[in-house]
C-alpha cells in the first residue's frame, strides 16, 4: 500500500476547495447574479456590451438578497501581488497573483455576503454567513460586566449572587453567539424560555453552543429562584466554579468570531 505523504493531502484539500468553490460561484449566478442581469436587461438597464467581471450578494436577517454587479461591489480584499506595488498607485488585474480574503466594509459588517471577483486566472470567492457582529459586541460587554461581577463572587464564595450574575451573564453570552446567525426570533427575544429554547436547539449539533454550556444554562435557570429565595440554598463551590468555566468557554468562542471581524482586539480578559 502507498504512503500518503503531507504534500499529497494538501494537494487533496487543494483540489476539493477548488471544487467547492466552483460549485458555490455557479449557484451565486444561477440563483442571484443571472436573475438580476436577466431583470435589469428586460428593464433596458444593461449595456449591450456588458461583461461580468464582479458580483456580489448582500444578505441581511429578514430581507431580500442584494445584488451587486462589477462597479456596484463593495469589498476589501487582501491580495497577493505579482509586482512592488506602490501606496495610492492603481492595481489592475494583472497585478494580482491570488486573493487571500474578501471582507465587507464597515458600513455593512453585519450582512452576510458572498462575492466573486474575475482575474486574470479565473474566478475567485469569498464568502461570510456571520451576521449582526456589531449588535453581538454590544451583547458580550454586557456579559462581560456580568462575568467580573460573578467572578468576584466566585472568588468570595458568595454563590447567591454569583447565580445571578452567571445567569444574566450566560443569557447575553447566548444572545452574543446565536445573533451571528441569521435567527429573527432570538433578535425578538424578551424571555428566559425563549432564550432556553434557543440554547438547547443549538446544542444538538455540540457546535453552536456546546452541550456543556447548554447543560450550566439550564442548570442556573433552575437554581436562580432557589438562589433568591430558599433559606437552605447551597452550592457547592466546586460546582459554582464548573459553571464559571463553561462562561468562560462560551466567551472565548464568541470573542474570536468579534476579534475577526475587527470588533475586538486580539487581547483576552483574563478571570486568573
Amino acid at each position: 500500500m502507498g504512503r500518503i505523504t503531507r504534500s499529497s493531502k494538501m494537494e487533496a484539500q487543494m483540489k476539493n476547495d477548488q471544487l467547492i468553490a466552483k460549485r458555490l460561484i455557479e449557484q451565486v449566478l444561477t440563483n442571484w447574479v443571472n436573475p438580476e442581469l436577466e431583470k435589469r436587461k428586460s428593464e433596458n438597464k444593461l449595456n449591450l456590451d456588458f461583461r461580468l467581471k464582479a458580483a456580489q450578494v448582500i444578505f441581511s436577517v429578514g430581507g431580500a438578497p442584494l445584488v451587486r454587479v462589477n462597479s456596484e461591489v463593495k469589498v476589501i480584499v487582501k491580495a497577493k501581488f505579482n509586482r512592488p506595488i506602490k501606496k495610492g498607485e492603481a492595481v489592475l488585474n494583472k497585478d494580482i497573483e491570488d486573493i487571500r480574503s474578501f471582507h465587507l466594509i464597515d458600513e455593512e459588517k453585519d450582512f452576510g455576503h458572498i462575492t466573486i471577483v474575475r482575474l486574470v486566472k479565473g474566478w475567485f470567492v469569498g464568502f461570510s454567513f456571520i451576521y449582526d457582529v456589531s449588535k453581538s459586541k454590544e451583547l458580550y460587554d454586557i456579559a462581560i460586566e456580568f462575568m467580573k461581577s460573578a467572578y468576584s463572587d466566585l472568588q468570595e464564595k458568595r454563590h447567591r449572587p454569583f447565580i445571578e450574575s452567571a445567569l444574566i451573564a450566560a443569557e447575553n453570552l447566548a444572545k452574543a453567539r446565536i445573533y451571528l446567525l441569521p435567527d429573527k426570533e432570538i433578535r425578538k427575544a424578551k424571555t428566559h424560555g425563549l432564550v432556553q429554547g434557543k440554547v438547547n436547539r443549538y446544542a444538538q449539533t455540540n457546535s453552536i453552543i456546546k452541550l456543556d454550556q447548554r447543560d450550566v444554562f439550564n442548570e442556573l435557570i433552575k437554581l436562580r429562584d432557589k438562589a433568591r429565595y430558599d433559606p437552605k440554598f447551597s452550592l457547592e463551590h466546586s460546582k459554582a466554579e464548573k459553571i464559571f468555566n463553561a462562561l468562560k468557554g462560551l466567551s472565548k468562542e464568541v470573542f474570536i468570531y468579534l476579534v475577526r471581524f475587527g470588533e475586538l482586539s486580539n487581547k483576552t480578559i483574563s478571570f486568573n
